[in-house]
């Protein structure tokens, strides 16, 4: 099992276009091999998000947080204060850079769960979101209401990073307007 890695698929499927529904199952497809795009044992990688830029270069992102068992923790959450949004890149979506690229690091929290979208006319937006680790002497200082994830994790919203050269720098982040009451359902 390989934890933190990102493991690529490659499947050959018949039919034509048009033709989704049950498509595996009366086309066929075949599984052609699995490789391993991006392993680092110090860190824990998930959430990825892989795009295929106007210059036919792949990009995924993804989310990249310590591993807690290096430091002998029980495991790893899903919120992590030191979560950073990481990049790599491919021209054939089979070799990809070996070092990822630090897409961006929030400030004040952990972000989480990278998405990207890329324009007509080629800019790429990357959304997500931050969670921050308040000490619980600043907790009853903050406005409420405010959502908590796992009584320690401050909810601190999402925001959008744009970028115009291909995802070599990001301008941002930009965040939604604020809205004046807010609902939180726990689905």
């Amino acid at each position: 099992m390989l934890l933190g890695a990102f493991i690529l698929s490659f499947w050959n499927v018949g039919g034509a276009i048009g033709q989704t529904q049950n498509l595996i199952g009366e086309a066929g497809a075949r599984k052609i091999k699995d490789i391993v795009i991006y392993e680092n044992s110090l860190y824990y990688s998930s959430f990825p998000s892989v795009i295929k830029g106007k210059k036919g270069e792949f990009l995924l992102a993804f989310r990249r947080a310590p591993d807690r068992k290096v430091f002998k923790e029980s495991g790893t959450n899903h919120v992590d204060p030191n979560s950073y949004l990481m990049l790599i890149r491919s021209k054939d979506g089979e070799t990809w850079s070996q070092e990822p690229e630090l897409l961006y690091a929030h400030s004040f929290g952990g972000s989480q769960d990278p998405c990207l979208l890329s324009l007509r006319d080629g800019t790429l937006l990357c959304t997500s979101y931050g969670w921050a680790f308040v000490r619980p002497e600043g907790l009853q200082n903050l406005k409420s209401p405010f959502l908590t994830a796992d009584d320690r994790a401050i909810f601190l919203g999402g925001y959008l990073l744009r970028s115009s050269d291909n995802g070599k720098t990001w301008k941002g982040p930009i965040y939604p307007p604020h809205l004046s009451t807010e609902i939180y359902i726990n689905a």
